[in-house]
């Protein structure tokens, strides 16, 4: 009997899994706004889509997690690239000490990112972030500022200044 519950047990597990990873992955991603030959990788984690905007000729790379909130935004240029495991968050909880972690109300905010911009991989991007045209951000990189300079590189946690494109 025990054999046959751990059985059902997993079948279940695995087909929540499943129904969770087509919806975050395979449909959300047909519902994002893209542009001609933009390309998101199956493996991409998507929440709500209609609030994603990708321009043309853009690749998001595989693992990547594009999540803004209910209200924020998430818009990308035209001809964009996206290392692997590149995350951006258009929200996140509150750290107000008067209340629980789990209890706090969300803060959202757009994230931008314009033309001509590589991300390197495994680099998290945070609500209110701008990247504008031009830039290159380095692997592991953490942006959580509104970035000025166009054409320029930048890296590090958190993002620095490296030097302009050439």
């Amino acid at each position: 009997m025990t054999y046959i519950i751990s059985f059902f047990t997993c079948i279940y597990l695995l087909f929540r899994q499943t129904a969770s990873y087509l919806l975050e992955n395979i449909v959300n991603n047909s519902l994002v706004k893209k542009g001609k030959k933009s390309y998101i990788e199956p493996s991409t984690s998507i929440r709500h889509p209609k609030n994603i905007l990708i321009g043309t000729n853009s690749y998001v790379n595989k693992n990547c997690i594009l999540w803004p909130g209910i209200k924020s935004k998430i818009t990308i240029g035209n001809n964009v690239l996206f290392g692997p495991n590149v995350k951006i968050f258009g929200a996140n909880h509150g750290i107000a000490k008067s209340s629980l972690i789990n209890k706090q109300r969300w803060i959202e905010d757009d994230v931008f990112i314009g033309n001509d911009v590589w991300i390197g991989a495994n680099t998290t991007i945070i609500k209110g972030s701008i990247i504008p045209d031009g830039s290159v951000i380095g692997a592991n990189s953490l942006v959580n500022e509104k970035i000025s300079k166009k054409y320029s590189i930048y890296a590090g946690i958190p993002i620095k200044f490296i030097k302009h494109r050439k």
